[in-house]
């Protein structure tokens, strides 16, 4: 072999060497073993999500959606955490409210759901192309209603945390946050924050993912917060907010864990991942990294977080950053600064219906 030769092939394996590092992160090494264990399970990615400047997004005065009020004048909506659509109508829930109203795209009031209509305490909203599903903690039901609103069947089901966000529902499954497992809640048998069951068997797991990864009843208990989304596709993303970790899931199976990085994270004083015993009195604090998730149905990942919505695409087996905005409300110049839920348009792939500070409104991706 001469002297160019041996240089072209020195110069390749170099080329190979640097792209397979680019393309594939060390994995990071922490203080929990549980979570070393999860992030040897799948390929880790990169992302910054500070690599280029947020836009501004002007959300258009006619895309905040109108809240409807009582003859009086009362606002019959205030604080709207959830907005799921229903045929033409959207289905929206309001903090600490017994009461869902439904209404149509102009914001007027069509209907209210609420203690006659076989409610007690609503957290969870989801539907498919005939049935509306409500879960009510208080009476541990999942509650099926028609097209025009008729309580028509209940299902018994036991476990969910109740928090709003906590259970959701594909054409074939209910993914939900079971109580016993979830944060300061954390018993000696609930070792995974997420449970999968079928849709009209809630109460029959076929598959648990996300673990503790702080043990039960030690602190720092916030570290096992969870925040997920689940598409049509039963994709599934999930993240401990106040980790820099996203985790994907595809037919059940861990494929993708993206690593995000921020210099805005840095900011965050995180105690350790080192459990230690709970004092009378005293608790750990825990500030989250990460905001609301949504996984769309072609496999994009919208992350608010921090003030910043994060567009992550997903391309040829690979995800990237595309786009990251601001929004502002065009009818005020108020910044959005929390989002509480996302839903894709019934209409338009391109297209969010979100709530978040008090607002409902419509968000258009491609804009």
């Amino acid at each position: 072999m001469n002297r160019f030769t041996r240089g072209v092939l020195f110069f390749l394996l170099m080329v190979s060497y640097f792209g397979c590092k680019g393309d594939k992160p060390s994995i990071p090494e922490t203080e929990s073993n549980v979570l070393n264990e999860l992030l040897q399970q799948a390929p880790v990615s990169s992302i910054n999500l500070m690599e280029q400047e947020p836009d501004i997004t002007i959300i258009p005065a006619e895309n905040i959606i109108p809240l409807p009020e009582s003859d009086g004048g009362t606002p019959v909506l205030d604080r709207p955490t959830q907005a799921h659509p229903f045929g033409d109508h959207l289905v929206v829930m309001q903090f600490r409210s017994a009461d869902i109203a439904v209404i149509n795209r102009q914001g007027e009031l069509v209907k209210r759901l609420g203690s006659e209509d076989g409610l007690e305490q609503p957290v969870g909203l989801m539907s498919d192309s005939e049935r509306l599903y409500i879960y009510d903690d208080q009476k541990e039901l999942l509650q099926l209603y028609d097209s025009d609103y008729v309580l028509r069947d209940s299902i018994p089901f036991k476990g969910p945390y109740f928090s709003q966000g906590s259970t959701v529902m594909t054409p074939s499954y209910i993914a939900y946050q079971p109580d016993e497992a979830t944060g300061f809640r954390a018993s000696s048998t609930g070792r995974h924050l997420l449970e999968i069951a079928p849709k009209e068997k809630p109460d029959s797991t076929v598959f648990r993912m996300f673990p503790r990864i702080v043990p039960a009843g030690k602190h720092p208990g916030g570290y096992n917060n969870l925040s997920f989304s689940i598409n049509k596709n039963d994709e599934i993303v999930g993240a401990y907010p106040a980790l820099p970790y996203l985790f994907v899931y595809r037919n059940f199976d861990h494929s993708h864990t993206i690593l995000l990085e921020s210099d805005r994270f840095t900011s965050v004083d995180n105690p350790p991942l080192t459990p230690t015993e709970p004092v009378m009195g005293e608790a750990v604090m825990v500030r989250s990294l990460l905001g609301h998730l949504h996984l769309m149905n072609n496999a994009d990942i919208l992350l608010f977080s921090q003030g910043i919505l994060h567009h992550i695409a997903y391309d040829e087996g690979k995800y990237r950053l595309r786009r990251s905005v601001t929004l502002v409300r065009g009818d005020t110049g108020e910044e959005i600064g929390f989002v509480s839920s996302m839903e894709v348009h019934p209409t338009d792939p391109n297209r969010v219906i979100a709530t978040g500070d008090g607002v409902l409104f419509i968000l258009n991706l491609s804009g």
